[in-house]
């Protein structure tokens, strides 16, 4: 089977670059937290509005709400990345995007990255 065209998945990152921001100190804590457990995409964004990285839930019981409290907790390797301290990371944004189908969720977080080219992202 093809893969469907690019543009298709043009859709799904236009409305995540769309969704609402969050303040990562606010997305962490209730309610915001508990309001945001449903799996999908998540995009983080620099102070000046740079989208840092791209990401995916697999299927973890909080979902979106879970990755971006890991990511606020140093969990994994994103802050040497960024080359930024935990308390800096407080005034990042994220947005997200509920996306179920974990094939479409992996596809468009690979499109993200390919064509936003996130410093926080590993590429290649």
């Amino acid at each position: 089977m093809i893969p469907p065209p690019y543009t298709e998945l043009d859709k799904p990152l236009q409305q995540l670059f769309n969704a609402t921001s969050h303040l990562v100190s606010d997305f962490t804590t209730q309610p915001t937290y508990g309001q945001n457990t449903q799996q999908g995409i998540y995009a983080i964004f620099d102070p000046q509005n740079t989208c840092v990285y791209i990401g995916k839930t697999i299927n973890g019981r909080d979902g979106l709400a879970q990755r971006a409290w890991d990511h606020a907790n140093g969990i994994g390797s994103l802050f040497q990345r960024l080359e930024i301290e935990l308390q800096q990371f407080q005034n990042y944004t994220v947005k997200i995007l509920p996306i179920e189908d974990p094939l479409l969720r992996g596809r468009v977080e690979l499109y993200g990255i390919a064509t936003q080219r996130p410093i926080g992202n590993c590429i290649g």
